[in-house]
């Protein structure tokens, strides 16, 4: 095998596992982020067989707010919101706390989340990372910490890029379980993409979707989030 063949497969390790410091270009250890989303999901109404006797679609609406704190490699969070809509499913209140350890390669943290409504709940989450933090890597969570419930789910897993201190746009995409889950349809897909505004303020955009019967589950927001 020729020597050049392997210039593109060795420049692609040294990017991935090339160790990058902490500098001036690197965002703070406090991080408050804001966040707004809204979308729908099907409400079906069914027959004692399990048939469809109707479908409509179900609009909701979310606001809530999210505070990290970095203490050398760890991670503290704790958010709030509240979601909205017609049905008291998990209509009310969310909240949580979680604390992560972040490793250059390697990250895992656990919590508790709370979601009001009908259905309401509250459990442990838990997270988990594989992959350089400020490169390309794969995640896990359940409950994760997030100002929109809606577009975060119950549990997604995916890629995520550069989701620690650099500065840069950052962001994440994957499957996930859907907080207004589809019996039919159980996953879905969503993504989130933060990008630099001024130094130390971010836009967030995120976006999700999935199939269902008759009217397709989806949801936008956008937030910001300022590190000092």
């Amino acid at each position: 095998m020729r020597t050049r063949n392997l210039h593109g497969p060795l420049l692609l390790a040294v990017w991935q596992f090339a160790p990058l410091s902490v500098t001036q270009d690197s965002l703070g250890t406090h991080r408050v982020s804001v966040g707004y989303g809204t979308g729908q999901f099907e409400d079906r109404t069914l027959s004692c067989a399990g048939d469809v006797l109707s479908a409509a679609p179900a609009p909701y609406q979310e606001v809530g707010v999210q505070l990290d704190f970095w203490r050398d490699r760890y991670r503290y969070t704790v958010y709030a919101g509240r979601h909205s809509t017609d049905l008291s499913t998990y209509a009310g209140l969310f909240s949580g706390a979680a604390v992560a350890w972040e490793g250059q390669y390697f990250g895992i943290g656990t919590g508790v989340s709370s979601v009001s409504g009908s259905d309401g709940f509250t459990s442990p989450s838990a997270y988990l990372r594989l992959g350089n933090l400020d490169r390309v890597h794969l995640f896990m969570d359940v409950l994760s910490p997030t100002p929109t419930l809606g577009m975060s789910g119950l549990a997604r897993t995916g890629l995520g890029f550069n989701r620690g201190h650099l500065r840069g746009s950052s962001g994440r995409v994957g499957i996930d379980l859907p907080l207004h889950a589809d019996e039919a349809y159980p996953f879905g897909v969503s993504g989130e993409w933060l990008t630099p505004l001024t130094g130390n303020t971010d836009l967030i955009v995120q976006g999700r979707w999935a199939p269902s019967e008759e009217h397709a589950s989806w949801g936008t927001g956008l937030g910001l989030r300022y590190s000092f």
